[in-house]
């Protein structure tokens, strides 16, 4: 026993380092999104209202999107003590992410009642690539994965001993709507499973407590669901294959998604490649190790050899069947985002894996490998992910750096505008004054809809942010021009000078500010 405790500490102490271990540096930028999630903790702290002048809203309208907000909430003592900084938009991910091992080890030792395997669950996610990797970003889909995390231990709590620890379990279940959109797919995919697969034990709960958890879930949920009335659906649902249900035949229809439903499972996706995203996992690497096919594969037979509660087997299997429909339903297919649900019934079963080994022969060597394994993935992306800075919009932060200082000198300049919303870096790096943006939202003109159904903002002060395919040189003498260095804009044509270089972390140029200033 106190073994075990020892090395359950000994795997929180493992997994706090790799999820803390210079939070501000890698991944090396923030990206938009985050950036957004900081400005408006920010803009609540000093107004009480977002970035578009709502008070202590539910739903936090950015980028064309309405963002459910617990994140931000929960970012605000971070900021507070931080301030307006990476690492505290940062640390609300981070610290889920290490309490997530710890509930991971809790739900194990609940529905296995064997402490070894809830050891191995739990330090088989300390070192989980996919877990590293949206731990050390504000993801909210990753806090998401703790919620539900805690929300088992409660409703499993509720089934073995009170009763009333159902109402804690559906607070946490429905509160993962209001931290991100991927709960609204994700988090019915696994009540469904444990209806189906604890309905007699349900059933012996009493009705009052039955009646006033289906209450409190409705209650909870209720913004989320009143958004999709009100038309605040999201952006996100554009991407929904049914929401263009009249576009597609039937066949065609169940026929993808079950291509995108197996893509979930291939080798690529789980231990090679990943989703393609770069932001998602490390280059060369999935969302798993190489050698976890192995750990899987032993897992799954041990599995279905071992005289586990048909209950408990049920909902693991019907979990790990359905979790993927969350992102099989979405035009673009797999997306972990959408589904890092389903990683939580494979960590069990690669705990499992661990258990079907640990007495063979060849463990020792199996061991030597997977620590080799890791060794490489941690090379992967602590070196060299942190270089391809392609993927996480880098050199926003060294703009404003280079530009705050000189701002006042001139009299317009022009950045680029993209999907990549510079605003929002402005906003962040220049620690801008909310009351003084909230009196510039009001007015419409400020912003414009892209052709990706996303707000633009126009301007920030003296900086306008434009379309550099159709940019004409300006007419006043005292500009300062932002210019991609990658592509070839018609303001390329033009001879200015060049003040600065912005590069990347390979000492590439990035972006080129000139000055048409006499």
């Amino acid at each position: 026993m106190l073994s075990m405790k020892r090395n359950l500490i000994l795997i929180l102490l493992v997994s706090a380092v790799l999820r803390l271990f210079q939070l501000s540096s890698f991944p090396p930028h923030l990206r938009n999104d985050e950036a957004a999630l900081g400005y408006n903790a920010y803009s609540i702290i000093k107004t009480l209202k977002d970035e578009h002048r709502k008070t202590l809203p539910i739903l936090f309208q950015s980028f064309g999107d309405w963002k459910p907000g617990l994140y931000i909430y929960l970012t605000i003592p971070f900021i507070l003590i931080f301030g307006l900084t990476d690492i505290a938009v940062r640390l609300t991910g981070a610290i889920s992410g290490v309490f997530a091992v710890f509930l991971i080890y809790v739900l194990s030792l609940q529905i296995f009642k064997e402490r070894k395997i809830a050891t191995y669950s739990a330090f088989l996610l300390a070192i989980a690539p996919w877990h590293i990797a949206f731990s050390r970003g504000a993801w909210e889909a990753q806090v998401t994965v703790t919620l539900t995390l805690a929300a088992l231990i409660f409703f499993f709590k509720a089934l073995e001993k009170e009763n009333r620890f159902l109402l804690i379990s559906v607070f946490l279940f429905g509160s993962t709507f209001l931290m991100s959109h991927s709960a609204k797919a994700s988090t019915p995919l696994v009540i469904i499973p444990l209806f189906i697969s604890f309905r007699k034990e349900l059933l012996k709960i009493k009705p009052k407590i039955l009646l006033f958890s289906l209450l409190l879930f409705t209650i909870i949920s209720f913004p989320v669901i009143f958004s999709f009335i009100n038309g605040k659906n999201t952006r996100v649902a554009s991407l929904f294959y049914l929401s263009n249900i009249n576009n597609y035949g039937i066949n065609t229809q169940v026929e993808d998604i079950g291509k995108k439903w197996l893509d979930h499972f291939s080798l690529q996706t789980l231990f090679l490649n990943g989703d393609g995203n770069p932001q998602h996992s490390a280059s060369e690497f999935g969302a798993l190790m190489i050698m976890d096919v192995f750990l899987f594969l032993f897992g799954v037979v041990y599995f279905f050899q071992q005289n586990i509660k048909k209950e408990v087997s049920s909902f693991i299997l019907l979990w790990f069947l359905l979790a993927p429909f969350s992102s099989s339903l979405a035009k673009e297919g797999v997306n972990f985002v959408r589904f890092l649900n389903i990683f939580i019934p494979i960590t069990f079963i690669l705990a499992l894996g661990v258990c079907s080994i640990r007495k063979k022969a060849l463990f020792p060597i199996f061991i030597a490998l997977y620590l080799v394994n890791f060794i490489i993935f941690l090379d992967a992306y602590f070196i060299h992910a942190p270089k391809k800075t392609g993927a996480w919009q880098y050199g926003y932060k060294q703009m404003v750096d280079i530009i705050t200082p000189i701002q006042k000198y001139y009299q317009k300049i022009y950045i680029p505008q993209s999907s990549d919303q510079a605003y929002i870096f402005f906003l962040f790096y220049q620690k801008y004054s909310p009351h003084q943006y909230q009196k510039r939202s009001l007015n419409v003109s400020d912003s414009k809809q892209s052709s990706s159904g996303m707000d633009q903002v126009s301007s920030l002060d003296n900086i306008e942010f434009v379309d550099f395919n159709t940019f004409e040189p300006p007419q006043e003498k005292n500009s300062l021009i932002i210019v991609p260095v990658v592509g070839n804009y018609p303001v390329s044509n033009y001879e200015y000078k060049t003040l600065y270089e912005i590069k990347d972390t390979l000492g590439f140029p990035i972006y080129r500010i000139v000055s048409n200033k006499q």
